[in-house]
């Protein structure tokens, strides 16, 4: 699933010629909280500007790296729900200064079945939102659609098109339509 997402955003991003990195099992946390304590998204990006210092704390080590999430929130977080919502989940990325989560519903069969964006800030409660505003134009049901494409296809190629079929290209981002699923 992380894969398909990573995908997504990374096509996303692209169409409208941002830069992006994904960052797997990382924690966040605030610099008060012990270290092995905080929250663990599904998948986090980075989205902008904020990649290029991510990139340079690398040049400089793993630390550096793990100094700069500690001070630098991702724009993004993922959180597949397979059962329930953890009660405060959104709330504590808000806090932590995450922009937005998209929270993914999945059957037992761990297939996606629906999606709710969530606009997040430190001082207010979340905001249900029906456009991401870290990837414009991009709907939850288009979520939904590319993770299934994603899922059902057979080659980097197929995938690729599933995604594209749902978000669309550079310079264009696909309006949902009722149209049946990528097939």
């Amino acid at each position: 699933m992380a894969n398909a997402i990573d995908k997504i955003v990374d096509h996303a991003t692209g169409i409208h010629g941002r830069a992006s990195t994904g960052l797997r099992s990382t924690q966040f946390r605030r610099q008060d909280e012990p270290l092995g304590t905080g929250l663990e998204p599904d998948c986090s990006f980075l989205i902008g500007e904020r990649v290029y210092g991510y990139i340079a704390a690398l040049k400089h080590g793993e630390a550096a790296a793990e100094a700069f999430i500690l001070e630098t929130p991702p724009d993004l977080v993922v959180e597949v729900e397979l059962t329930h919502a953890e009660t405060g989940k959104p709330e504590r990325y808000g806090q932590l200064g995450v922009s937005e989560i998209w929270l993914l519903n999945a059957n037992a069969k761990r297939e996606i079945v629906g999606a709710e964006f969530l606009a997040l800030h430190p001082l207010n409660a979340p905001q249900a939102i029906q456009v991401s505003r870290v990837l414009p134009g991009i709907k939850p049901a288009q979520i939904v659609k590319a993770i299934e494409g994603v899922r059902l296809a057979a080659t980097r190629e197929e995938r690729w098109a599933a995604v594209e079929h749902v978000i669309g290209t550079r310079g264009a981002v696909r309006i949902e339509d009722e149209s049946a699923a990528y097939a």
